[in-house]
């Protein structure tokens, strides 16, 4: 199991203080976003690469959602012992380039759509890819 990370943890303080601070409109109010859908490298996928770094492309399909939103992504690197951060930011797009620095290496990624002005938040599922060096 993939554990939260420290990033992970201030974005969900930060929605969950804003909605103690009454930031929340009225006029959205119990509306709720749909998680984006990762597309991009694909579930379970493998990349060959022959250079260092490597440039991976995050690509997710966005639903209509009640209300504006940008997104959080976060990255980590699979390990022996656990879950290494490798990547976390906020972009407003649905797409983002992320700079992986180690071949022959397991990652996992995940999506959240976050309000824009109103404290909520939905999140995609974990998704995961291989990179391993072209022989």
């Amino acid at each position: 199991m993939l554990r939260v990370s420290r990033n992970v943890r201030v974005l969900l303080s930060t929605v969950g203080a804003a909605a103690l601070l009454g930031s929340t409109h009225a006029a959205t109010v119990g509306l709720v976003l749909v998680p984006v859908h990762p597309t991009a490298p694909a579930d379970h996928a493998t990349i060959e690469t022959d250079g260092d770094p490597l440039d991976v492309r995050l690509v997710w399909n966005t639903p209509r959602e009640p209300m504006p939103v940008r997104f959080f992504v976060e990255v980590v690197a699979i390990e022996a012992g656990g879950s290494r951060e490798v990547f976390a930011s906020y972009v407003d797009q649905s797409a983002v380039a992320v700079r992986l620095v180690s071949r022959n290496a397991e990652y996992a990624w995940r999506v959240y759509a976050v309000g824009r002005d109103v404290a909520t938040y939905a999140l995609s599922g974990w998704e995961r890819f291989s990179v391993r060096a072209a022989q």
